[in-house]
């Protein structure tokens, strides 16, 4: 009996090596657009991840900025002073600004009252806030906040 009778014969096909590309084993050609859209459907799959993963690195960053970027607690202490009033202007706990004295003026002369080094150091503090650094105080703002200016 031989071994490939044409009733037990089974139609092979050839390795898939051998089959040329956009072909079958039946000689007929599969349109090359789906290989093509198999590849773009990954590229679009790629760059859909690509584009999320953008997008959270983005939220990472704007959301570490904004923690950092907390508005600064400025607090404000009066201190005294053998020659007077002065103040002092802390930052997150760190002293920034010692001031015991008058600003502007010169000599080593504080301030005559708490109430006055309060007052300017609470200027002093404003315009901290607003961005100016460092926060100079001009004889006509000492004038109007209260300081005898020669």
């Amino acid at each position: 009996m031989p071994l490939d009778s044409p009733s037990t014969a089974k139609a092979t096909s050839p390795p898939a090596a051998a089959v040329p590309a956009g072909s079958t084993t039946s000689g007929n050609l599969t349109p090359p657009l789906n290989r093509t859209r198999t590849r773009i459907d990954g590229l679009m799959k790629g760059k859909k991840f690509q584009s999320l993963a953008i997008l959270l690195i983005g939220l990472a960053i704007v959301t570490t900025y904004s923690l950092f970027r907390q508005k600064s607690q400025y607090e404000l202490q009066t201190t005294q002073a053998p020659t007077g009033w002065g103040y002092q202007v802390m930052l997150n706990g760190k002293t920034v600004i010692d001031q015991p004295t008058v600003p502007g003026l010169p000599g080593q002369r504080g301030f005559a009252s708490e109430a006055l080094a309060r007052k300017v150091g609470e200027c002093v503090v404003s315009k901290l806030r607003q961005g100016q650094f460092p926060p100079t105080l001009t004889p006509p703002e000492l004038s109007q906040l209260g300081i005898a200016v020669p």
